[in-house]
């Protein structure tokens, strides 16, 4: 998916206070993991996670086992999430591909191979909103759609078209970006 960054921004600021939309730019900031970590801080608390974003990233055991039940939590949720989707005949393929490739996504996580399983984590995210809202999710109007149905939802959809489809350098940046979406999916 293309940056859209600077016209979501647009919709968005109608929505989200400005420091959201500082927050999102520091976290896309591929340049400075502080400016990362400071970001995914704030995105953590539109979502009702802050408290458990700040322990998944703390250097601690129980930042380890937040990890490995937040990585349950995900798969358990966003495969009853994809299952009850109702999806028209031509997005059974998308479907069935998701639930295939779930288990090895989140062994991959598990794992801690961020870089590795970073792009096909994207990919399967931006499946899933496809798979809830249809083609409409690719169309620009949707952000503004997604934040008035649900500002939390709207913000994951922002973050989301907003992720580099590339694998950050860094593999705390991917970190961040991979825990962010977990948590939001995890609780939705």
């Amino acid at each position: 998916m293309q940056n859209l960054l600077t016209v979501t921004n647009k919709i968005v600021s109608q929505f989200v206070e400005k420091e959201t939309l500082e927050a999102m730019e520091k976290l896309l900031d591929q340049t400075s993991f502080e400016n990362n970590l400071s970001g995914a801080c704030v995105i953590a608390e539109n979502f009702a996670s802050a408290e458990t974003f700040k322990i998944l990233t703390s250097s601690t055991e129980e930042s380890s086992n937040a990890e490995t039940k937040l990585i349950q939590s995900f798969h358990n949720n966003l495969k009853l999430l994809v299952q009850k989707t109702w999806v028209e005949k031509s997005d059974i393929a998308i479907k069935e591909q998701i639930l295939y490739q779930l288990d090895p996504i989140c062994d991959s996580l598990r794992n801690k191979d961020y870089i590795q399983i970073y792009p096909k984590y994207v990919n399967i995210l931006q499946d899933v909103v496809y798979l809830m809202f249809g083609p409409q999710s690719k169309k620009e109007e949707f952000a503004e759609y997604a934040l008035r149905i649900d500002p939390g939802f709207g913000i994951f959809w922002w973050f989301l078209v907003n992720m580099p489809c590339t694998t950050p350098p860094q593999p705390e940046t991917a970190r961040i970006y991979l825990l962010l979406g977990m948590l939001f999916l995890a609780n939705y």
